[in-house]
């Protein structure tokens, strides 16, 4: 097996090559597939335990980077082997598409009106379920609510009594023990987003949502014209590379009897579970009550990231490192939700008008008689007068940017020696 750091690099080198700037995406694909590989494990919180399975829910606009690395994830699972043996050989493809949503769809039905062969629904195929467009599972139907439930219980840990789903129609009854990841992407909710964060369904994945700003699309765009015309032919990063590596792990480390060890980590976890708290409180009350509804599945997310960082390093010893690279990613996850949450005039009631934050600034400026600040006192000043976040702040503060460069009013962000400083450009 290559060294860690090699591997991870090189799968989200060529994840980015499928889906432009989308880092943390990038990093949600590689867990979701180590999920695959250790979905076996136990990690263990005295009478409960944890399995190893990471599930993801991607928030984002067209045209955005969303599907395309599907044939990158579709190749390399399918190339995992992993499936239900009651599923056809020509069928074991590893992810499976929600095209359809009854209730013998997702959990299975036996044929001829029961007595027959047993087809296995979408949630009893193991591998990852894919489910593009994922925003029906927003509503607040019967219906809707019905597929969360489904969901939920299939996101409860593997082996447990409460990861059981059961389907009866007529004389047809199907009982399954779901053992499947969830792939899940859809466009922003539109409302009642407080009723939807309600039903604790984005709790239990690791949700991202990522809005493109005219400046992000540049970038992307830019990419696409440098690809544009290139054509891989030879590559020493080929899918057999990545199945390889992800067979050998799997071989190794999925098994219940695999023991992981936290002992010599716990201060750090103790730290990064304050950090994450702390990431909101600078929020309205509103924000921050909901914020804090994700952190204690993020912090058993945090935990199981970990593993798999431990398991590429081949080790079942959990050390600083695995720590460390598991908070990053929860940790741009959950500010991704809060600069989100921050930024809906639903959730947060203390919202002011966009045409309000560009006359704030001036006026900040204007009280310390300056045109020009550092980075960090101009974004801690902006924090305390808006109530807001450092993320959110960064996301009001990124249009100003942007009308500087067009010649409009706005900021200019320059470095100086290594320092940042934010400067106010007011034009006639």
């Amino acid at each position: 097996m290559p060294e860690n750091k090699d591997f991870i690099e090189n799968f989200i080198k060529v994840f980015l090559e499928h889906s432009y700037n989308n880092v943390l995406f990038a990093y949600l694909a590689l867990h979701l597939i180590l999920g695959r590989c250790t979905y076996n494990v136990r990690i263990y919180k005295k009478r409960i335990w944890l399995d190893g399975r990471i599930s993801f829910w991607y928030l984002s606009p067209p045209s955005s980077g969303k599907s395309t690395p599907y044939d990158f994830m579709f190749e390399i699972i399918k190339g995992l082997g992993e499936c239900a043996e009651a599923i056809r050989p020509e069928d074991r493809v590893g992810m499976f598409d929600v095209d359809d949503t009854s209730d013998a769809m997702l959990i299975g039905y036996h044929e001829e009106e029961g007595k027959g062969r047993y087809v296995p629904g979408i949630l009893d195929r193991g591998g990852v379920v894919h489910w593009d467009e994922a925003a029906m599972l927003l509503g607040t139907s019967q219906y809707a609510e019905k597929l969360k439930g489904f969901l939920q219980k299939t996101l409860n840990a593997i082996g447990s009594n409460s990861n059981v789903c059961n389907r009866e129609f007529k004389n047809d009854k199907v009982r399954i023990r779901p053992i499947c990841s969830l792939y899940l992407t859809s466009y922003f909710p539109k409302d009642l987003i407080e009723k939807v964060l309600g039903t604790g369904l984005f709790q239990r994945v690791l949700l991202l949502p990522k809005r493109l700003r005219t400046e992000d699309r540049r970038k992307n765009s830019f990419k696409d014209i440098e690809y544009l015309g290139t054509e891989i032919t030879k590559d020493d990063l080929d899918l057999n590379y990545f199945i390889e590596f992800f067979r050998e792990l799997s071989a190794k480390f999925n098994s219940r009897e695999i023991k992981f060890d936290y002992s010599d980590v716990k201060p750090i976890i103790r730290s990064c579970s304050n950090k994450i708290l702390d990431l909101s409180k600078n929020s309205s009350s509103n924000v921050r009550d909901l914020m804090e509804t994700f952190q204690p599945r993020y912090m058993d997310q945090l935990y199981i990231i970990a593993m798999h960082h431990a398991c590429i390093r081949g080790e079942t010893k959990i050390n600083v490192d695995d720590i460390t690279y598991a908070y990053g990613i929860v940790a741009g996850c959950y500010s991704a939700i809060l600069g989100w949450l921050e930024e809906e005039p639903e959730v947060n009631t203390s919202e002011i008008s966009d045409n309000s934050y560009f006359a704030e600034v001036v006026r900040i400026f204007k009280k310390k008689n300056t045109t020009e600040l550092p980075a960090s006192e101009f974004i801690e000043d902006c924090c305390k007068f808006w109530n807001r976040t450092d993320t959110a702040v960064k996301n009001r503060l990124q249009p100003m940017l942007q009308n500087a460069e067009q010649g409009y009013s706005g900021l200019i962000k320059t470095k100086k020696g290594g320092a940042v400083f934010y400067t106010l450009q007011l034009t006639k």
